[in-house]
């Protein structure tokens, strides 16, 4: 089963909310950087396809990459602007949309799509970039499923283009409701059956590279010592994920 992976840029952010306020320059020079990395992860066959939709309107030739080969697609997706003003997260909700109906229309069989914040690689990549059950949804989060983490999470064809589709008419940061706290609700409120099951990744993802919100380090001394320190709850947390399907 294919495995295929989508970047979701903003070189230039103009959805509202908060956002880190680093240059176009550096964050370019980010994005450049982690797609690199990418693309190298998917030489080595752990990904088909990487597929990156920028969405402030930035130029997308400028996300490629000197060196790069066919399993790299840059796109640009436009946000409406009713969009823009219900913050970052139904920005980049939508465009997952539009990716995913552009990659499920061409798919010959089932697929597999994990999303990944564009400045971010993942250093474990080979441990967490695994083939999915059509209705299965990998992803980090709460125990109660009111939180999940949207840096980097994964599902099957069947969940994406039903649970996971349409977010972004349910998120309004201005009135508390984000991304992460939107994809926990859908997951909680998936009928057992005609829903998805929820699990949680192998191993924490070893995400690198900067937030995009506070434009702190998420590979620094700290955060992986707090990696470390988190690791007996994390298999707690899934061996709790594999008794419950959500």
């Amino acid at each position: 089963m294919p495995v295929a992976l989508i970047l979701t840029a903003a070189v230039q952010p103009t959805a509202s909310g908060r956002v880190d306020s680093a240059a176009p320059t550096v964050r370019l020079a980010e994005y450049r950087a982690a797609i690199s990395h990418w693309l190298r992860l998917s030489a080595a066959g752990l990904v088909s396809s990487v597929t990156v939709a920028e969405t402030s309107g930035w130029p997308i030739d400028d996300l490629v990459p000197a060196r790069h080969d066919a399993r790299l697609d840059v796109m640009s997706v436009a946000i409406p602007s009713p969009l823009l003003a219900r913050g970052k997260g139904a920005a980049e909700a939508h465009a997952l949309d539009v990716v995913i109906g552009r990659l499920a229309d061409s798919a010959a069989e089932d697929f597999t799509i994990y999303k990944c914040t564009g400045r971010l690689w993942v250093r474990n990549a080979a441990r967490v970039l695994t083939p999915l059950p059509a209705r299965s949804v990998r992803v980090r989060a709460t125990a109660d499923l009111s939180y999940c983490d949207s840096r980097f999470y994964g599902a099957g064809g069947h969940a994406w283009r039903t649970t996971l589709k349409g977010l972004a008419d349910e998120i309004d940061e201005d009135r508390g409701l984000i991304l992460e706290q939107v994809l926990g609700q859908r997951l909680r409120c998936s009928a057992p059956g005609a829903g998805v099951d929820v699990e949680r990744f192998a191993a924490r993802p070893a995400l690198v590279g900067r937030s995009g919100t506070t434009g702190a380090t998420y590979d620094g001394r700290m955060a992986r010592l707090r990696a470390v320190g988190a690791a007996p709850l994390e298999a707690v947390l899934r061996r709790y994920s594999r008794i419950k399907q959500f």
